[in-house]
């Protein structure tokens, strides 16, 4: 496997690799050159995957063959989002009274997104490199995600807060952005390490479309806790 012979050499700083056949003769070498090329094309398909986009695509592809690439991913994505519109959907009464709620709507949807985004790239580039796999530490790697989501909604959360208290001078606002963005980003870290990992568990790529999948179930999880304890604090922020 291509992506192997790369991993060996990137680990071990080899300048060339034998090729053996059955009866264990050498017929070749495989030269450092020749790896670079791999290097840039499993990485150029990582990152392209991970966006939902077929590994061949490029800027000269046809325009025929790029739409059929890309419309599956997109029609995919369109799917689950109409999810995330349907948990909105159940807080109109909230959102009809306290109609400032909607402008929050997009800083815990962004937020969330970014962060998970962090934490998944930094697990599929630990995967490409073979630094992580179904039997690494991966208690350790889980728990310092969420440990570093939770610190890092905390701080956002705060930031977030007072800011729309400085602007709508509600306290109750900034608390329910506060606890939102918090419980969000950790959740964050959490799938981030997660969705790659459960897809690698299952034998398919990690990099295929986790992008997609994370960032609209951090919309939906995100969306619902925000909605939530808006409900609960409602007559504190008429």
């Amino acid at each position: 496997d291509q992506e192997e012979v790369a991993f060996l050499v990137a680990k071990y700083d080899l300048t060339a690799i034998p090729v053996i056949n059955q009866n264990n003769k050498m017929i070749g070498i495989i030269t450092v050159d020749d790896i670079i090329d791999v290097i840039e094309a499993e990485n150029t398909e990582d990152m392209l995957r991970l966006a939902g986009v077929h590994e061949e695509e490029n800027i000269n592809s046809p325009l025929g063959k790029s739409v059929t690439r890309r419309l599956p991913w997109l029609a995919v994505d369109l799917g689950m989002t109409f999810l995330s519109a349907f948990i909105v959907s159940l807080f109109e009464d909230v959102i009809a009274q306290a109609v400032v709620l909607a402008s929050v709507l997009p800083i815990i949807a962004n937020m969330g997104g970014n962060a998970g985004n962090q934490s998944l790239s930094v697990m599929i580039r630990g995967i490409a490199l073979g630094d992580l796999d179904l039997d690494s530490e991966n208690g350790k790697i889980l728990l310092k995600e969420g440990l570093l989501g939770l610190i890092n909604g905390a701080a956002i959360g705060l930031f977030a807060a007072t800011v729309m208290y400085f602007i709508h001078g509600n306290p109750y606002l900034g608390l329910i952005i506060f606890l939102s963005l918090t419980l969000n980003l950790f959740i964050a870290g959490l799938l981030g390490f997660l969705i790659p990992m459960v897809l690698k568990w299952m034998g398919f790529d990690p990099a295929l479309g986790s992008s997609i999948f994370l960032t609209t179930f951090l919309d939906i999880v995100g969306f619902f806790v925000f909605l939530s304890l808006a409900r609960i604090f409602i007559n504190l922020l008429l």
